[in-house]
């Protein structure tokens, strides 16, 4: 199949802008597994839930309330989850986190089926985002820009707070060695709940944006927390950098994949996945 240069183009800035939803997904995932050391496989299960959430608020107060009112809700709901849950299982090694997860995934589920049904549910573009911007001969929508201008602007917010601020320097030392920071008179269980609130945020965040541009549907978690785990193997665990460099890496060949073999595109991610865990299993990006 041949492809003329502004569609090369085209679909590579549709496949950065699906990107950066999967980075801010990911990010999530990363950060709560790198500081506190828990493997939350129901981190697809929240984005599932703050994308019909964001359906409910949205159709009431608008998209641009929901962009507020969605990710603060969630980490308020990931806050009571740490707290009354995730807390007790810190130490308890990653078998017992897996049943909690698969627990809290069961829960959010039936939450899902029987507030909103089993009915798919789609998102309407806000009109403020309708249509589209040419550069340079290359057609992109305006909310793929707004997607890419968001998104960047929370990556770089997010590597700022955890690299030039006290906070972030607290985060760090918790990474480091927690039982010193508790001894230096940290509380590291606030640290803990606001590292989860944030992750939990986050992903609250991906399904906000991700919402006009795609359906939602009961069992959409297991997709995205695939995804979000995929994005960890490749770019390493832990490492920031390395999340979006490979939740671009994957949106890109998402969006070309859908054009040139549509048949196989969603057998790429795994493809890439194996052959990272084959030359680096620590992933790309790791610090190790």
């Amino acid at each position: 199949m041949e492809i003329s240069l502004p569609l090369l183009g085209t679909l590579v800035a549709t496949g950065i802008a699906r990107g950066m939803i999967y980075f801010l997904l990911s990010c999530g995932l990363t950060i709560i597994f790198g500081v506190l050391g828990v493997v939350n496989f129901a981190h697809g299960a929240f984005y599932m839930l703050a994308f019909y959430l964001t359906f409910t608020i949205a159709n009431a107060v608008g998209f641009g309330s929901s962009l507020i009112l969605v990710p603060v809700l969630m980490a308020l709901i990931g806050a009571i989850f740490e707290a009354g849950l995730f807390r007790r299982i810190y130490k308890a090694g990653h078998v017992l986190q897996l049943l909690l997860s698969v627990g809290i995934i069961f829960i959010i589920s039936d939450i899902v089926r029987l507030v909103w049904g089993l009915d798919p549910i789609n998102g309407d573009m806000p009109a403020l985002f309708a249509g589209r911007v040419d550069f340079f001969g290359i057609a992109m929508s305006k909310y793929s820009l707004f997607i890419i201008v968001i998104s960047s602007l929370i990556a770089l917010g997010l590597i700022l707070t955890i690299y030039k601020t006290k906070f972030g320097s607290i985060i760090r030392a918790c990474v480091f060695d927690e039982e010193m920071t508790r001894g230096l008179g940290i509380n590291v269980s606030r640290v803990f709940l606001y590292v989860f609130m944030g992750g939990i945020g986050l992903a609250a965040v991906a399904a906000v944006i991700a919402y006009p541009t795609t359906s939602g549907m009961l069992g959409m978690d297991a997709q995205m927390i695939i995804i979000a785990f995929s994005v960890a193997i490749i770019g390493g665990v832990g490492s920031i950098g390395g999340a979006l460099i490979a939740a671009l890496i994957i949106g890109i060949v998402e969006s070309l994949g859908i054009l040139i073999m549509p048949r196989y595109a969603d057998s790429f991610i795994y493809i890439i996945v194996v052959a990272v865990l084959f030359v680096r299993p620590q992933g790309l990006f790791s610090l190790e």
